[in-house]
């Protein structure tokens, strides 16, 4: 993952502490880099500036994730997960998203999958295998997947 450096302004304004993990998206991106899923990345906070501007400064190694311009407007976004996404929409439109599986809270088992999606192949069928298979033989467990997608936008 590649880091950023943005504004105290911006900071202030998006409740953004360093060290935090953000997503910028290029909104005028090429059709081209849209089509590939290169025009979305996750990125760390490295330093809040002192300076009153709302930019974001990228280096030229997360540059390339997002955009071939050497200046260009970017969207910023404070959570990496995208929750308001289907799995399908979050495959489509290569975006990080969350899935829990919690029937009633009393489980003594948790199921994860952190890496899934195109981050690390078949980590997610794998685990809802598992939850399936325990829950077959009254085993009461939960499961949690995040699925990220576009193999260059999550440091994979």
């Amino acid at each position: 993952m590649n880091g950023i450096t943005i504004s105290q302004s911006v900071a202030s304004e998006m409740e953004i502490a360093e060290g935090q993990q953000v997503v910028l998206s290029n909104p005028n991106a090429s059709p081209q880099r849209v089509g590939t899923g290169r025009y979305i990345a996750a990125y760390r906070v490295v330093d809040v500036t002192d300076s009153g501007d709302t930019s974001v400064q990228l280096g030229t190694e997360g540059h390339q994730y997002i955009s071939d311009e050497g200046c260009f407007e970017a969207e910023i976004r404070n959570q990496v997960a995208n929750n308001t996404l289907t799995v399908s929409e979050a495959r489509r439109c290569n975006e990080f998203t969350e899935t829990f599986h919690i029937d009633d809270y009393t489980s003594d088992i948790l199921v994860m999958a952190y890496h899934s999606g195109d981050i690390e192949a078949n980590t997610a069928e794998s685990a809802d295998w598992f939850h399936k298979k325990c829950r077959q033989h009254v085993a009461n467990t939960d499961a949690y997947t995040a699925r990220g997608y576009g193999k260059e936008n999550f440091g994979c």
